[in-house]
């Protein structure tokens, strides 16, 4: 994964973008890809600010920034528990890395002028999917997002990984943050199953921003029951529907999202996926990023889709 990295050096700028690295095990659609790569570009005329505190120098080493700045969105590269030389330090342990992870992102977004009041998404890798709820419970709940009411929170998705950038790392946290005033605000529907019990948005904006995420969905009851246990069609249903709804609470509709990002546990289920995607998206051809993943938040869920969608107005 390091030596993938370091030979993009002669594509990418040098003022390199923030990049999270994390294994797969496939690309969904393309089973015989090796490496997938997704970007984001920002096409606005702000200048584009690359941060990478003293503390993570160690990326210096490759085409990586720790943070980026254009205009109002700073994008954080995935955070990882590393000392000055970008090894990890025994005992591996994951509460201790995500506090680690998130402070790191904090020296980040403090560099860009915000906080985590200005993220909207976090998202995270785990190399065992069974450690992203003691790191919820433990780190972000109590210090995160602690005192914030479910509709003012972010929006985050949690993937399970084959591996991470360094050895020993157990987790990597990135996120996306919007310094646009007004504010954070968040939508939950009912049929999303934490609302109430999480401080997690189903969809997200600020109000006076231009970006919406929208939380990775699954299909859970609102008991917290697997909703169409083994039916990865069904299950895509219930996903987009919730996507929808969550959506229309922040002022913004399945025409507006330009990106998606889905993990599956089963990578021959896509082409069902998709097929149940276009009943919602109808003409709406978002660029689509898809994975296989070794585990998602609970046993049962099929498929985690994400969403990233631009709105023209403010709230």
């Amino acid at each position: 994964m390091r030596r993938r990295a370091r030979s993009s050096k002669a594509v990418l700028p040098e003022n390199p973008p923030a990049w999270t690295l994390a294994g797969f095990t496939g690309a969904a659609g393309s089973p015989d890809a090796l490496v997938m790569v997704r970007a984001v570009a920002y096409l606005g005329d702000e200048p584009k600010t690359c941060i990478t505190p003293h503390t993570q120098t160690w990326r210096d080493d490759y085409p990586m920034s720790a943070a980026v700045m254009k205009g109002p969105l700073v994008f954080v590269s995935g955070q990882l528990a590393t000392k000055l030389d970008g090894t990890v330090e025994r005992p591996y342990d994951h509460v201790k890395q995500a506090r680690e992870c998130y402070a790191g992102m904090l020296e980040c977004l403090k560099q860009a002028g915000g906080d985590f009041a200005d993220v909207l998404d976090f998202t995270s890798f785990h190399e065992d999917i069974r450690g992203a709820l003691p790191t919820m419970d433990d780190v972000y709940i109590p210090e995160i997002m602690a005192g914030v009411d479910t509709e003012l929170s972010a929006t985050t998705s949690h993937l399970g990984s084959t591996g991470l950038m360094t050895r020993g790392a157990l987790g990597t946290f990135h996120a996306l943050a919007d310094l646009s005033g007004g504010g954070r605000v968040g939508c939950t529907p009912d049929s999303i199953w934490w609302k109430g019990v999480l401080p997690i948005a189903g969809a997200a904006r600020k109000r006076q921003g231009r970006v919406v995420t929208v939380a990775g969905q699954v299909a859970c009851n609102p008991d917290a029951s697997i909703h169409a246990p083994g039916d990865p069609d069904r299950q895509a249903a219930y996903i987009f529907e919730c996507m929808r709804e969550a959506l229309a609470g922040v002022g913004a509709s399945m025409a507006d999202i330009v990106e998606i990002n889905s993990y599956h546990k089963d990578p021959r289920s896509l082409p069902g996926v998709l097929s149940v995607a276009k009943q919602y998206l109808g003409e709406n051809s978002p660029a689509w990023t898809a994975a296989a993943v070794p585990g998602l938040w609970m046993e049962g869920y099929l498929h985690e889709v994400a969403a990233t969608a631009i709105v023209d107005r403010d709230l």
